[in-house]
């Protein structure tokens, strides 16, 4: 596990070469304590990670890289995690609308990204149970969970990460908004505006607003009745839950000691 750290964009991001976005859940406050540093990580894609930030990770222990992406953005880019020796990979992709079309510049001409978000959550259930699944078993810890720019798939799962553990909405929120500070957002502006998307497509889709989240945290209070009957219908009963939440958070009495 790694040391403790200031909470911040700096504090919880981790330097590697070849991703911009790969940051720890750890040191969030909970009724019972606050999440556990050095056991899950969130970040982009894996594919251009270096022979250091690879030893990096292992240094930190990982054990288990979960891809949310499509199968077809693995054709694409592959993780340097599938076929590790030491590392389990496990391709979970979070379903989208139209995968075959990621490659297209006009892919986000044709939605918002909030009814992307209410999309994946509504397609993604068996997914999730995957997910939880995993989160639930302490021989897979440290955990990593990735998709292409670590924002918005792995966005959702972090904030039903932390919302399970306890955290607050708030700074669940606090957690989403620090991509618009790690991801290297000028390359993809550019990018987008190379490929012909129109200057207020890439506005939109180039940064997350706050509303994003809470859009999609309204959806599955309106729908579903809250998160926690959103992972109910997942499979993610009280058991997995509660074995879950044992691993992630740091009870208050050993932060005391």
């Amino acid at each position: 596990m790694i040391a403790e750290v200031a909470i911040g964009t700096a504090g919880r991001q981790l330097e590697l070469q070849g991703a911009s976005n790969c940051r720890d859940l750890g040191g969030f406050s909970t009724p019972d304590g606050r999440t556990r540093w050095g056991t899950v990580f969130r970040s982009d894609c894996t594919s251009s990670l270096t022979h250091s930030d690879v030893n990096k990770l292992a240094e930190r222990g990982l054990r288990t890289v979960i891809d949310l992406r499509d199968a077809s953005e693995l054709d694409r880019a592959r993780s340097v995690f599938q076929g590790h020796p030491f590392v389990t990979y496990v391709h979970e992709p979070f379903a989208l609308p139209e995968p075959d079309q990621l490659g297209n510049p006009g892919y986000f001409t044709r939605r918002t990204l909030p009814e992307l978000y209410r999309s994946i959550l509504d397609s993604s259930l068996a997914a999730v149970r995957s997910l939880f699944t995993i989160l639930a078993d302490r021989r897979r810890h440290p955990v990593l969970i990735h998709c292409t720019h670590g924002r918005d798939r792995t966005g959702l799962a972090s904030a039903l990460i932390l919302l399970a553990a306890g955290v607050s909405r708030d700074e669940t929120l606090d957690d989403f908004m620090l991509s618009n500070s790690c991801l290297r957002t000028e390359r993809w502006s550019r990018e987008l505006a190379a490929a012909g998307v129109a200057q207020s497509v890439i506005d939109h889709v180039a940064t997350v607003q706050a509303c994003y989240l809470e859009e999609a945290i309204a959806h599955l209070d309106s729908v579903y009745g809250g998160w926690a009957e959103y992972l109910t219908l997942a499979g993610v009963n009280g058991p997995r839950l509660e074995a879950f939440r044992s691993i992630f958070v740091e009870p208050l009495s050993s932060i005391a000691s």
